[in-house]
């Protein structure tokens, strides 16, 4: 959730903005959406190898434990 908020303040509405001021195209407006998707996507990768590297997360292939606390 939190990286869904950020993305959206942090990159969708800057480079829409940005977009509209520059090129005034509801094409070029409309690439903000993939540009957020994108940063989610990095975001959320970036987490879980953290998680894996620091030993947070458990193997769940024979048990539901799930992270650890």
């Amino acid at each position: 959730m939190a990286q869904g908020i950020g993305a959206a303040f942090l990159i969708r509405i800057p480079v829409a903005y940005l977009m509209s001021v520059k090129t005034g195209r509801l094409f070029y407006i409309g690439l903000s959406v993939p540009c957020s998707t994108i940063a989610q996507i990095t975001v959320c990768f970036i987490f879980l190898a953290y998680v894996k590297k620091h030993g947070l997360m458990v193997d769940n292939k024979n048990n539901n434990e799930g992270l650890k606390p």
